[in-house]
C-alpha cells in the first residue's frame, strides 16, 4: 500500500507541475481542466487541481462516489462520451487541459480523450495507477 500511495502522490505532483508550468511565464491564464474520473482518486485529484487555481469539470460514467462532497470550483457531469463529444464539450467550455484519471482498463475512454485533446489542441495528461494485480506473482 505504501508503494502505491507514494507512486500515486508522485504522479499527481508531476501532473500538477506540468499543468502549472504549461502557460507562458507571467501570464494570467484561466486553467480549465476536463478531469475524466471513475476511480477513488478522482475527487482528491479534483481537490488538488482546484488548489492549484484551476476550474475542474469532473466527468464520469456514473455519479462520483456517494459521501464524497465536491469541493468548490468543481463542476460535475456524468454519462459516456465519444471523442467527438469530448472535443465539442472541451471547445464549448474552454478546456485547457484534459486529465485522464479513468480506470486502468478503460482503454476506449483514454483513446477518446487523447483524440479529443489532439482535435482541440489542448494538453492531455494520463494519471496512472499501479495495477491491482502484480503481473510477476499472477
Amino acid at each position: 500500500m505504501t508503494e502505491y500511495l507514494s507512486f500515486t502522490l508522485y504522479t499527481l505532483n508531476f501532473t500538477l507541475l506540468y499543468i502549472q508550468n504549461s502557460g507562458d511565464a507571467g501570464e494570467d491564464v484561466l486553467i480549465m481542466i476536463f478531469l475524466l474520473g471513475g476511480t477513488a482518486e478522482a475527487i482528491p485529484i479534483a481537490r488538488a487541481l482546484v488548489a492549484l487555481g484551476g476550474v475542474v469539470l469532473l466527468s464520469s460514467v456514473d455519479i462520483p462516489p456517494v459521501g464524497e462532497e465536491l469541493p468548490s470550483g468543481v463542476l460535475r457531469r456524468s454519462g459516456p462520451m465519444d471523442a467527438a463529444e469530448m472535443a465539442v464539450l472541451s471547445e464549448r467550455r474552454g478546456i485547457t487541459h484534459i486529465v485522464d484519471a479513468t480506470h486502468p482498463y478503460a482503454c476506449a475512454v483514454s483513446r477518446n480523450a487523447e483524440q479529443a485533446a489532439r482535435a482541440c489542441g489542448v494538453s492531455y495528461v494520463r494519471f496512472e495507477r499501479l495495477p491491482a494485480i502484480d503481473p510477476q506473482t499472477d
